[in-house]
């Protein structure tokens, strides 16, 4: 199980320094990351408006564009800061975009109030004596007041599919839900008759506000159900697994199209992540290939 604790720490003169300097370097590098992405998106728009994709699609800057051009072209002040604390600040900004396009709020530049922790994923770190030493900001007295110790107890893989919603490494298998599915024809009798109204008209208004109330009734049925399903799923494992699916491209198939997006794959595996994150368990993604799928 992964947990989460907080300890004081005591910095040093010198250390002190250091960590300031480095929050703030982290903080003008998501910022300028941020806005490089602002800038992408509003070339996009225009790009659209006057149809002029070169390639036919839009391009969108991902975390691995921004890491490469990090890497070859570091300033002074990030040359002072430890690799994999800069790759984080990245990801921030990447799994903000993310959140956004999964309907959350448009990503915000950071002030020195709102921007107050960098994160050490995997090295330049180490507990020793007493002391946590970190890599190019020095030594911090600490005190332990708890002993870290974890061992993952329950774990499952799970396959995702059209015919089973999911698949437990237990051979146990949930459907999947067909809202979509059951209320087609409704939708489709009141998109009928928004499209016999006239334009500009206030019947025309009225019947776009019953078209939007089948769709937000779909989305909240949709919702509830993978945030029962996720939090089942974290209650009952420690570790889950899912196959890393390139969902985007698979909902470009039409004739699947209908079924991946009323089976809610991709919001099931936020929410479980989500809840996961809260509750110090641990959710991964893993190729899939050699798995069963529908």
């Amino acid at each position: 199980m992964r947990k989460t604790y907080q300890f004081r720490a005591y910095p040093n003169k010198n250390s002190e320094v250091n960590s300031i300097r480095t929050l703030s370097t982290c903080r003008y590098l998501y910022n300028d990351s941020l806005a490089e992405r602002k800038r992408q998106a509003e070339l996009n728009r225009l790009k659209k408006i006057f149809d002029v994709f070169p390639w036919g699609k839009p391009e969108w800057i991902n975390y691995y564009d921004q890491a490469n051009d990090l890497s070859g072209s570091k300033t002074d002040f990030q040359n002072e800061v430890h690799s994999q604390v800069l790759q984080n600040v990245l990801k921030r900004v990447d799994r903000s975009f993310k959140n956004f396009f999964n309907g959350f709020g448009y990503p915000r530049f950071q002030g020195r109030d709102r921007y107050n922790s960098f994160t050490y994923p995997q090295s330049g770190f180490e507990l020793k004596d007493g002391k946590l030493i970190l890599s190019k900001i020095g030594t911090f007295k600490i005190i332990l007041h708890r002993k870290i110790e974890g061992k993952i107890k329950t774990r499952t893989g799970i396959d995702v599919g059209l015919i089973d919603l999911i698949t437990l490494s237990n051979g146990e298998q949930i459907k999947p839900p067909k809202f979509l599915r059951e209320s087609e024809d409704k939708l489709k009798q009141e998109q009928k008759r928004l499209s016999r109204k006239k334009k500009g008209s206030g019947k025309r208004n009225k019947q776009r506000v019953i078209v939007s109330k089948v769709h937000r009734k779909i989305r909240n049925q949709r919702k509830d159900f993978a945030h029962k399903l996720s939090r089942n799923l974290v209650d009952t494992y420690d570790l889950i697994k899912f196959e890393d699916l390139q969902i985007k491209n698979m909902v470009q198939n039409h004739r699947l199209a209908k079924s991946i997006s009323d089976a809610g794959w991709y919001q099931l595996m936020n929410f479980t992540k989500s809840k996961a994150e809260c509750a110090g368990k641990i959710v991964e993604f893993v190729n899939p290939s050699g798995t069963s799928q529908n």
